[in-house]
Protein backbone atom coordinates (compact mmCIF):
# COMPACT_ATOMS: atom_id res chain seq x y z
CA UNK A 1 0.00 0.00 0.00
CA UNK A 2 1.91 3.39 -1.29
CA UNK A 3 0.56 7.08 -0.51
CA UNK A 4 0.31 8.92 -4.09
CA UNK A 5 -0.21 12.62 -2.94
CA UNK A 6 -3.08 13.40 -5.56
CA UNK A 7 -5.79 12.04 -7.74
CA UNK A 8 -3.78 10.64 -11.25
CA UNK A 9 -5.06 12.95 -13.61
CA UNK A 10 -4.34 10.12 -16.79
CA UNK A 11 -2.48 6.86 -16.95
CA UNK A 12 -1.29 7.80 -20.24
CA UNK A 13 2.53 8.14 -20.08
CA UNK A 14 1.97 11.09 -23.17
CA UNK A 15 0.08 13.56 -21.14
CA UNK A 16 1.25 12.47 -17.52
CA UNK A 17 1.84 15.83 -15.76
CA UNK A 18 4.07 14.29 -12.71
CA UNK A 19 0.60 13.32 -10.49
CA UNK A 20 1.22 9.54 -11.61
CA UNK A 21 4.61 8.45 -12.27
CA UNK A 22 5.30 5.95 -9.66
CA UNK A 23 2.52 4.28 -10.85
CA UNK A 24 3.60 4.71 -14.47
CA UNK A 25 7.10 3.12 -13.82
CA UNK A 26 5.42 0.35 -12.42
CA UNK A 27 2.94 -0.29 -14.81
CA UNK A 28 5.51 0.31 -17.84
CA UNK A 29 9.06 -0.40 -18.87
CA UNK A 30 10.88 1.70 -21.32
CA UNK A 31 14.28 0.82 -23.34
CA UNK A 32 16.05 1.57 -19.89
CA UNK A 33 15.48 1.75 -16.02
CA UNK A 34 17.20 4.30 -13.31
CA UNK A 35 19.47 2.47 -10.49
CA UNK A 36 19.50 4.05 -7.06
CA UNK A 37 22.53 5.96 -7.88
CA UNK A 38 20.79 7.12 -11.04
CA UNK A 39 23.09 5.16 -13.74
CA UNK A 40 21.21 3.41 -16.45
CA UNK A 41 20.43 -0.27 -16.55
CA UNK A 42 18.68 -2.70 -19.50
CA UNK A 43 14.99 -2.71 -19.34
CA UNK A 44 13.50 -3.31 -22.16
CA UNK A 45 16.20 -3.05 -24.49
CA UNK A 46 19.24 -5.68 -23.07
CA UNK A 47 21.90 -4.02 -24.64
CA UNK A 48 22.65 -1.35 -26.83
CA UNK A 49 25.26 0.38 -29.53
CA UNK A 50 26.35 3.68 -31.34
CA UNK A 51 29.56 4.30 -32.93
CA UNK A 52 28.99 8.07 -33.50
CA UNK A 53 26.76 9.53 -30.80
CA UNK A 54 23.94 10.13 -33.55
CA UNK A 55 22.85 7.02 -34.81
CA UNK A 56 21.92 4.17 -31.26
CA UNK A 57 20.68 0.97 -32.06
CA UNK A 58 18.62 -1.02 -28.96
CA UNK A 59 18.17 -4.70 -28.74
CA UNK A 60 15.16 -5.91 -27.31
CA UNK A 61 14.52 -8.61 -25.08
CA UNK A 62 12.75 -11.49 -27.33
CA UNK A 63 10.82 -12.66 -24.06
CA UNK A 64 9.05 -10.01 -23.20
CA UNK A 65 5.55 -8.94 -23.52
CA UNK A 66 2.43 -7.16 -22.75
CA UNK A 67 0.36 -7.96 -20.26
CA UNK A 68 -2.19 -9.31 -22.47
CA UNK A 69 0.68 -11.93 -24.03
CA UNK A 70 1.50 -9.76 -27.12
CA UNK A 71 5.52 -9.80 -27.63
CA UNK A 72 7.17 -6.35 -27.14
CA UNK A 73 8.57 -5.03 -30.24
CA UNK A 74 10.36 -2.43 -31.55
CA UNK A 75 7.40 -1.06 -33.90
CA UNK A 76 6.07 -0.59 -30.30
CA UNK A 77 8.76 1.90 -29.64
CA UNK A 78 7.99 3.24 -33.43
CA UNK A 79 4.48 3.76 -32.75
CA UNK A 80 5.02 5.44 -29.09
CA UNK A 81 7.12 7.75 -29.97
CA UNK A 82 5.41 8.68 -32.98
CA UNK A 83 2.27 9.34 -31.01
CA UNK A 84 4.11 11.76 -28.45
CA UNK A 85 5.80 13.30 -31.01
CA UNK A 86 2.21 14.15 -33.01
CA UNK A 87 0.24 17.47 -32.29
CA UNK A 88 -2.57 15.37 -31.81
CA UNK A 89 -1.35 13.81 -29.40
CA UNK A 90 -2.22 14.04 -25.91
CA UNK A 91 0.07 17.42 -25.25
CA UNK A 92 2.21 17.75 -22.27
CA UNK A 93 5.00 15.59 -22.97
CA UNK A 94 5.93 16.14 -27.26
CA UNK A 95 8.34 18.23 -26.52
CA UNK A 96 10.87 16.14 -24.46
CA UNK A 97 11.56 14.45 -28.27
CA UNK A 98 13.35 17.81 -29.41
CA UNK A 99 14.93 18.77 -26.12
CA UNK A 100 16.70 15.18 -26.47
CA UNK A 101 17.30 16.20 -30.33
CA UNK A 102 15.55 13.17 -32.06
CA UNK A 103 15.75 13.70 -35.60
CA UNK A 104 12.53 16.07 -36.89
CA UNK A 105 10.74 15.27 -33.36
CA UNK A 106 10.35 19.59 -33.20
CA UNK A 107 9.28 19.81 -36.96
CA UNK A 108 6.64 17.27 -35.98
CA UNK A 109 5.29 18.83 -32.78
CA UNK A 110 4.79 22.17 -34.62
CA UNK A 111 2.81 20.26 -37.43
CA UNK A 112 5.15 20.96 -40.43
CA UNK A 113 6.13 17.35 -40.79
CA UNK A 114 4.24 13.98 -40.45
CA UNK A 115 4.90 11.35 -37.58
CA UNK A 116 6.63 9.16 -39.92
CA UNK A 117 9.33 11.42 -40.12
CA UNK A 118 10.70 10.71 -36.63
CA UNK A 119 13.70 9.92 -36.22
CA UNK A 120 12.66 6.34 -35.43
CA UNK A 121 12.85 2.68 -37.06
CA UNK A 122 12.07 -0.74 -36.34
CA UNK A 123 14.94 -2.60 -38.19
CA UNK A 124 13.56 -5.99 -37.18
CA UNK A 125 10.75 -7.33 -34.56
CA UNK A 126 13.34 -6.65 -32.10
CA UNK A 127 16.08 -3.62 -32.94
CA UNK A 128 14.84 -0.25 -32.64
CA UNK A 129 16.84 2.54 -34.16
CA UNK A 130 16.88 5.97 -33.11
CA UNK A 131 18.70 8.76 -35.23
CA UNK A 132 19.35 12.73 -34.14
CA UNK A 133 19.70 15.67 -35.12
CA UNK A 134 23.27 15.67 -34.08
CA UNK A 135 25.82 13.60 -31.60
CA UNK A 136 24.58 13.20 -28.12
CA UNK A 137 26.66 11.67 -25.27
CA UNK A 138 24.13 11.87 -23.25
CA UNK A 139 21.06 10.03 -25.16
CA UNK A 140 20.88 6.72 -23.15
CA UNK A 141 20.88 8.63 -19.88
CA UNK A 142 17.58 10.55 -21.04
CA UNK A 143 15.72 7.48 -21.75
CA UNK A 144 14.63 6.82 -17.96
CA UNK A 145 11.28 9.38 -19.01
CA UNK A 146 8.32 8.24 -18.36
CA UNK A 147 7.23 10.21 -21.72
CA UNK A 148 9.32 7.77 -23.56
CA UNK A 149 7.31 4.47 -21.99
CA UNK A 150 5.44 1.99 -24.64
CA UNK A 151 1.98 2.26 -25.04
CA UNK A 152 -0.06 -0.90 -26.91
CA UNK A 153 -0.86 0.20 -30.09
CA UNK A 154 -4.55 -1.95 -30.75
CA UNK A 155 -5.52 -1.22 -27.49
CA UNK A 156 -4.88 2.60 -27.85
CA UNK A 157 -6.50 2.94 -31.53
CA UNK A 158 -9.08 0.28 -30.65
CA UNK A 159 -10.54 2.16 -27.33
CA UNK A 160 -9.22 5.56 -27.26
CA UNK A 161 -11.28 7.20 -24.94
CA UNK A 162 -11.17 3.99 -22.58
CA UNK A 163 -7.66 2.22 -23.20
CA UNK A 164 -6.46 3.59 -19.57
CA UNK A 165 -9.25 2.33 -17.92
CA UNK A 166 -8.78 -1.28 -15.82
CA UNK A 167 -10.88 -3.52 -18.62
CA UNK A 168 -9.38 -2.31 -21.86
CA UNK A 169 -5.58 -1.82 -20.19
CA UNK A 170 -2.62 -3.16 -21.92
CA UNK A 171 0.96 -2.69 -19.90
CA UNK A 172 4.61 -3.69 -20.41
CA UNK A 173 5.72 -3.45 -16.99
CA UNK A 174 5.98 -6.13 -13.78
CA UNK A 175 1.98 -5.03 -13.00
CA UNK A 176 -0.81 -4.54 -15.10
CA UNK A 177 -3.49 -2.42 -13.97
CA UNK A 178 -6.51 -4.17 -12.14
CA UNK A 179 -8.55 -1.67 -10.39
CA UNK A 180 -9.11 2.20 -11.18
CA UNK A 181 -11.59 3.61 -8.43
CA UNK A 182 -11.37 7.46 -8.92
CA UNK A 183 -10.60 9.49 -5.85
CA UNK A 184 -10.09 6.16 -3.79
CA UNK A 185 -7.56 3.73 -4.88
CA UNK A 186 -5.47 2.44 -8.07
CA UNK A 187 -4.73 -0.92 -7.95
CA UNK A 188 -1.96 -3.04 -9.50
CA UNK A 189 -1.28 -7.04 -9.96
CA UNK A 190 1.15 -8.51 -11.48
CA UNK A 191 1.75 -9.04 -14.95
CA UNK A 192 1.96 -12.75 -15.50
CA UNK A 193 3.63 -12.52 -18.89
CA UNK A 194 6.10 -9.56 -17.53
CA UNK A 195 9.70 -11.43 -18.72
CA UNK A 196 11.21 -11.26 -15.31
CA UNK A 197 8.22 -12.37 -13.00
CA UNK A 198 10.14 -14.89 -11.30
CA UNK A 199 11.60 -12.19 -9.29
CA UNK A 200 8.27 -9.93 -9.05
CA UNK A 201 7.36 -10.79 -5.19
CA UNK A 202 3.93 -8.49 -4.44
CA UNK A 203 0.88 -9.78 -5.20
CA UNK A 204 -0.71 -6.35 -5.63
CA UNK A 205 -0.03 -2.93 -5.04
CA UNK A 206 -2.85 -0.40 -4.26
CA UNK A 207 -1.95 3.62 -4.25
CA UNK A 208 -3.78 5.79 -2.56
CA UNK A 209 -4.30 9.80 -3.53
CA UNK A 210 -4.14 11.32 -0.09
CA UNK A 211 -3.64 14.90 -0.37
CA UNK A 212 -3.44 15.88 3.21
CA UNK A 213 -0.04 15.24 4.45
CA UNK A 214 -1.93 14.04 8.18
CA UNK A 215 -4.37 12.02 6.34
CA UNK A 216 -1.82 9.76 5.34
CA UNK A 217 0.51 9.98 8.38
CA UNK A 218 -2.70 8.70 9.74
CA UNK A 219 -2.92 5.75 7.26
CA UNK A 220 0.40 4.93 7.71
CA UNK A 221 0.05 4.87 11.55
CA UNK A 222 -2.91 2.74 11.44
CA UNK A 223 -1.19 -0.28 8.92
CA UNK A 224 -3.19 0.84 6.30
CA UNK A 225 -0.07 1.64 4.38
CA UNK A 226 3.62 1.04 4.17
CA UNK A 227 5.16 3.85 2.38
CA UNK A 228 3.76 7.46 2.78
CA UNK A 229 4.55 9.72 -0.47
CA UNK A 230 5.75 12.18 2.02
CA UNK A 231 5.70 12.93 5.89
CA UNK A 232 3.91 15.95 7.62
CA UNK A 233 6.77 18.71 9.08
CA UNK A 234 5.55 18.90 12.53
CA UNK A 235 5.97 15.11 13.14
CA UNK A 236 9.00 14.55 11.44
CA UNK A 237 11.59 15.46 14.36
CA UNK A 238 9.71 13.35 16.74
CA UNK A 239 9.97 10.39 14.23
CA UNK A 240 13.24 10.59 13.02
CA UNK A 241 13.61 10.36 17.32
CA UNK A 242 11.04 7.65 17.68
CA UNK A 243 11.36 5.51 14.96
CA UNK A 244 14.66 6.33 12.87
CA UNK A 245 14.70 3.18 11.18
CA UNK A 246 10.92 3.88 9.37
CA UNK A 247 11.96 7.65 8.28
CA UNK A 248 13.55 8.04 5.19
CA UNK A 249 14.80 11.64 3.44
CA UNK A 250 17.78 11.43 1.62
CA UNK A 251 18.39 14.42 -0.85
CA UNK A 252 16.97 13.94 -4.42
CA UNK A 253 17.62 15.56 -7.76
CA UNK A 254 14.65 18.29 -7.33
CA UNK A 255 14.45 21.49 -6.86
CA UNK A 256 11.99 24.06 -4.98
CA UNK A 257 10.98 26.87 -7.24
CA UNK A 258 9.28 30.05 -7.26
CA UNK A 259 8.54 31.37 -11.15
CA UNK A 260 8.03 34.70 -12.31
CA UNK A 261 5.44 35.38 -14.67
CA UNK A 262 7.79 37.33 -17.37
CA UNK A 263 4.87 37.71 -19.69
CA UNK A 264 2.92 40.37 -18.00
CA UNK A 265 3.54 43.74 -15.70
CA UNK A 266 5.82 44.07 -13.18
CA UNK A 267 7.33 40.98 -13.39
CA UNK A 268 8.53 41.56 -17.04
CA UNK A 269 11.20 43.10 -15.62
CA UNK A 270 14.48 41.44 -14.99
CA UNK A 271 16.01 43.29 -11.96
CA UNK A 272 12.55 43.02 -10.28
CA UNK A 273 12.66 39.65 -10.99
CA UNK A 274 16.38 39.44 -9.10
CA UNK A 275 15.37 41.37 -6.13
CA UNK A 276 12.66 38.93 -5.00
CA UNK A 277 15.03 36.15 -6.31
CA UNK A 278 18.04 37.34 -3.71
CA UNK A 279 15.62 38.88 -0.91
CA UNK A 280 15.28 34.86 -0.16
CA UNK A 281 17.24 33.93 2.98
CA UNK A 282 17.69 30.05 1.89
CA UNK A 283 19.88 29.38 4.87
CA UNK A 284 17.19 30.49 7.09
CA UNK A 285 14.31 28.79 4.84
CA UNK A 286 16.26 25.19 4.95
CA UNK A 287 17.30 25.17 8.28
CA UNK A 288 14.70 27.40 10.29
CA UNK A 289 11.46 26.61 8.18
CA UNK A 290 12.44 23.41 6.90
CA UNK A 291 14.83 21.77 8.84
CA UNK A 292 14.44 18.06 7.31
CA UNK A 293 17.62 17.92 5.54
CA UNK A 294 16.97 20.36 2.50
CA UNK A 295 19.87 22.01 0.92
CA UNK A 296 19.93 25.67 -0.25
CA UNK A 297 19.88 25.79 -4.08
CA UNK A 298 21.17 28.78 -6.16
CA UNK A 299 21.08 27.03 -9.80
CA UNK A 300 18.39 25.17 -11.69
CA UNK A 301 20.67 21.51 -11.34
CA UNK A 302 20.69 19.68 -8.13
CA UNK A 303 24.05 20.09 -6.27
CA UNK A 304 23.83 16.51 -5.69
CA UNK A 305 24.13 15.97 -9.24
CA UNK A 306 26.75 18.18 -10.28
CA UNK A 307 28.76 20.95 -8.05
CA UNK A 308 29.47 24.05 -10.23
CA UNK A 309 32.73 26.07 -9.29
CA UNK A 310 30.51 29.19 -9.44
CA UNK A 311 32.66 32.48 -10.07
CA UNK A 312 32.58 35.05 -7.10
CA UNK A 313 30.40 37.24 -9.05
CA UNK A 314 27.27 35.10 -9.29
CA UNK A 315 24.34 36.45 -6.25
CA UNK A 316 24.66 32.66 -4.57
CA UNK A 317 28.56 33.44 -3.63
CA UNK A 318 27.56 36.92 -1.99
CA UNK A 319 26.85 36.91 1.81
CA UNK A 320 23.02 37.26 2.45
CA UNK A 321 23.21 41.02 3.91
CA UNK A 322 25.00 41.91 0.28
CA UNK A 323 21.91 40.28 -1.82
CA UNK A 324 19.72 41.78 0.22
CA UNK A 325 21.77 45.09 -0.35
CA UNK A 326 21.55 44.84 -4.16
CA UNK A 327 17.75 43.33 -3.68
CA UNK A 328 16.47 46.82 -2.27
CA UNK A 329 18.35 48.68 -4.80
CA UNK A 330 16.76 46.99 -7.58
CA UNK A 331 13.49 47.13 -5.78
CA UNK A 332 13.45 50.74 -6.01
CA UNK A 333 14.99 51.08 -9.10
CA UNK A 334 11.97 49.69 -10.25
CA UNK A 335 10.15 52.41 -8.84
CA UNK A 336 8.81 50.72 -5.55
CA UNK A 337 9.19 51.38 -1.98
CA UNK A 338 8.45 51.19 1.74
CA UNK A 339 5.93 54.19 0.73
CA UNK A 340 4.78 52.92 -2.52
CA UNK A 341 5.12 48.86 -1.87
CA UNK A 342 4.85 46.20 -4.85
CA UNK A 343 1.61 44.12 -4.13
CA UNK A 344 1.84 40.73 -5.41
CA UNK A 345 -0.08 37.13 -5.29
CA UNK A 346 1.84 33.72 -4.81
CA UNK A 347 -0.10 30.77 -5.90
CA UNK A 348 0.70 27.47 -4.27
CA UNK A 349 -0.83 24.14 -3.56
CA UNK A 350 -3.33 23.16 -1.27
CA UNK A 351 -1.17 21.85 1.59
CA UNK A 352 -0.04 22.17 4.79
CA UNK A 353 3.95 22.06 4.22
CA UNK A 354 3.36 24.56 1.45
CA UNK A 355 2.23 27.64 3.49
CA UNK A 356 5.03 27.79 5.30
CA UNK A 357 7.05 27.83 3.18
CA UNK A 358 5.69 30.35 0.93
CA UNK A 359 4.38 32.38 4.50
CA UNK A 360 8.39 32.46 5.12
CA UNK A 361 8.99 34.09 1.23
CA UNK A 362 6.14 36.23 2.32
CA UNK A 363 7.78 37.78 5.59
CA UNK A 364 11.15 37.72 3.72
CA UNK A 365 10.08 39.85 0.85
CA UNK A 366 7.63 42.33 3.75
CA UNK A 367 11.08 42.60 5.81
CA UNK A 368 13.71 43.43 2.92
CA UNK A 369 11.42 44.99 0.41
CA UNK A 370 8.00 46.06 2.08
CA UNK A 371 5.80 43.96 -0.59
CA UNK A 372 2.88 43.31 0.37
CA UNK A 373 2.35 39.02 -0.57
CA UNK A 374 -1.17 37.81 -1.19
CA UNK A 375 -1.45 33.89 -0.75
CA UNK A 376 -3.27 32.02 -2.84
CA UNK A 377 -3.69 27.61 -1.80
CA UNK A 378 -4.82 25.87 -5.16
CA UNK A 379 -5.46 22.33 -5.67
CA UNK A 380 -2.76 20.93 -7.87
CA UNK A 381 -4.83 20.13 -11.00
CA UNK A 382 -6.25 23.41 -11.02
CA UNK A 383 -2.32 25.01 -9.79
CA UNK A 384 -1.36 23.16 -13.04
CA UNK A 385 -3.95 24.71 -14.99
CA UNK A 386 -3.44 28.17 -13.69
CA UNK A 387 0.57 27.46 -14.62
CA UNK A 388 0.07 26.34 -17.88
CA UNK A 389 -2.44 29.59 -19.01
CA UNK A 390 0.28 31.76 -17.38
CA UNK A 391 -2.92 32.92 -14.86
CA UNK A 392 -0.64 33.86 -12.07
CA UNK A 393 1.98 36.22 -11.00
CA UNK A 394 4.29 34.25 -8.60
CA UNK A 395 3.41 30.08 -8.55
CA UNK A 396 5.64 27.39 -6.85
CA UNK A 397 6.30 24.09 -8.95
CA UNK A 398 9.00 21.89 -8.07
CA UNK A 399 12.03 20.72 -10.75
CA UNK A 400 12.34 17.47 -10.65
CA UNK A 401 15.10 15.84 -12.54
CA UNK A 402 14.54 12.41 -14.86
CA UNK A 403 17.94 11.23 -15.70
CA UNK A 404 21.29 11.55 -13.75
CA UNK A 405 22.17 14.49 -15.74
CA UNK A 406 22.17 18.74 -15.65
CA UNK A 407 20.76 18.90 -19.45
CA UNK A 408 17.60 16.88 -17.53
CA UNK A 409 16.69 20.12 -15.37
CA UNK A 410 18.22 22.97 -17.76
CA UNK A 411 16.20 21.71 -20.31
CA UNK A 412 13.12 22.61 -18.62
CA UNK A 413 13.80 26.22 -19.67
CA UNK A 414 14.61 25.39 -23.34
CA UNK A 415 12.34 27.34 -26.01
CA UNK A 416 10.39 24.45 -27.03
CA UNK A 417 9.90 22.94 -23.52
CA UNK A 418 6.85 22.67 -21.81
CA UNK A 419 8.53 24.33 -18.54
CA UNK A 420 8.97 28.21 -19.80
CA UNK A 421 5.14 29.33 -19.24
CA UNK A 422 6.81 32.30 -17.83
CA UNK A 423 7.80 33.89 -21.22
CA UNK A 424 11.87 32.77 -21.23
CA UNK A 425 12.96 32.17 -24.37
CA UNK A 426 16.54 32.47 -25.26
CA UNK A 427 18.43 30.95 -28.43
CA UNK A 428 21.64 31.21 -26.65
CA UNK A 429 21.02 29.13 -23.72
CA UNK A 430 19.34 26.52 -26.36
CA UNK A 431 22.67 26.46 -28.10
CA UNK A 432 24.84 26.01 -24.94
CA UNK A 433 22.72 23.14 -24.20
CA UNK A 434 23.26 21.73 -27.84
CA UNK A 435 26.59 22.15 -27.29
CA UNK A 436 26.57 20.23 -24.71
CA UNK A 437 24.86 17.23 -25.16
CA UNK A 438 27.95 16.67 -27.95
CA UNK A 439 30.78 16.85 -25.66
CA UNK A 440 31.68 13.42 -24.61
CA UNK A 441 34.36 14.44 -21.93
CA UNK A 442 31.95 15.28 -18.72
CA UNK A 443 34.40 18.31 -17.28
CA UNK A 444 33.88 19.75 -20.84
CA UNK A 445 29.59 19.32 -20.78
CA UNK A 446 29.92 20.66 -17.24
CA UNK A 447 31.63 24.18 -18.00
CA UNK A 448 28.69 24.15 -20.63
CA UNK A 449 26.15 23.57 -18.69
CA UNK A 450 27.73 26.24 -16.03
CA UNK A 451 27.88 28.95 -18.71
CA UNK A 452 23.59 28.26 -19.41
CA UNK A 453 22.96 28.44 -15.52
CA UNK A 454 24.59 31.90 -15.79
CA UNK A 455 22.69 33.14 -18.39
CA UNK A 456 19.15 31.83 -16.88
CA UNK A 457 19.80 33.62 -13.66
CA UNK A 458 20.48 36.99 -15.84
CA UNK A 459 16.84 36.99 -16.82
CA UNK A 460 15.49 34.99 -13.46
CA UNK A 461 12.28 34.55 -14.90
CA UNK A 462 12.23 31.68 -11.98
CA UNK A 463 14.38 30.84 -8.85
CA UNK A 464 16.05 28.14 -7.04
CA UNK A 465 15.25 28.03 -3.58
CA UNK A 466 16.36 24.67 -2.44
CA UNK A 467 16.68 21.59 -3.09
CA UNK A 468 14.51 18.69 -1.84
CA UNK A 469 14.45 15.63 0.32
CA UNK A 470 12.40 13.01 -0.60
CA UNK A 471 10.81 12.35 3.17
CA UNK A 472 8.93 9.14 3.68
CA UNK A 473 7.68 6.53 6.10
CA UNK A 474 8.46 3.16 5.42
CA UNK A 475 7.08 0.06 7.21
CA UNK A 476 10.56 -1.93 8.82
CA UNK A 477 8.90 -5.03 7.02
CA UNK A 478 9.16 -3.76 3.19
CA UNK A 479 12.15 -5.29 2.12
CA UNK A 480 13.74 -4.42 -0.99
CA UNK A 481 13.13 -0.47 -0.61
CA UNK A 482 16.15 1.96 -1.56
CA UNK A 483 16.65 5.34 -1.50
CA UNK A 484 17.39 6.97 -4.72
CA UNK A 485 18.94 10.02 -6.09
CA UNK A 486 15.98 10.58 -8.49
CA UNK A 487 13.34 9.54 -6.28
CA UNK A 488 12.45 6.50 -8.34
CA UNK A 489 10.63 3.55 -6.55
CA UNK A 490 10.17 0.28 -8.31
CA UNK A 491 7.32 -2.05 -6.72
CA UNK A 492 8.44 -4.94 -8.67
CA UNK A 493 11.95 -4.47 -6.17
CA UNK A 494 10.01 -4.90 -3.04
CA UNK A 495 8.97 -7.40 -0.97
CA UNK A 496 6.64 -7.83 2.24
CA UNK A 497 8.52 -9.94 4.96
CA UNK A 498 7.05 -11.98 7.91
CA UNK A 499 6.61 -9.43 10.83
Amino acid sequence: MRGNSTEPNTLDPAAQPGQGVYILWDMYEGLVQSGPDGSVQPAAAERWESEDFEVYTFHLRKNARWSNGDPVTAEDFVYSWRRLASPESPDRQGWFLGSIKVKNARQITEGKLPPEQLGVAALDSHTFQVTLEQPSAIFVDSLTHYALLPVHRATVEGHPDLWTRPRYHVSNGAFRLEEWSVNERVMLVPNEHYWDRENVHLDSVVFLPISSLTAEFNRYRAGDLHITQSIPPAQFDRLRTSVPAEVRAPLVTATFMLDFNGKQPPLDDSNLRKALAYAIDRDTMTSNVLGRGERPAYTLTPATMRAYELPDSHWSQWSQQERERVALRLYREAGYSIAQPLKLEIKYPADEAARAKVGAIAAMWKRVLGIETKLTHLEQNVLDDHLLRSNYQVATWNLFAEFNEPYSALSVMLSESAGPVNGYRDSNYDQLLAQAMQAADTTARNAIYLQAELRFSEDMRATPVYQLTDRKLVKPFVSGYSDHLLGFIYSKDLSIIDH
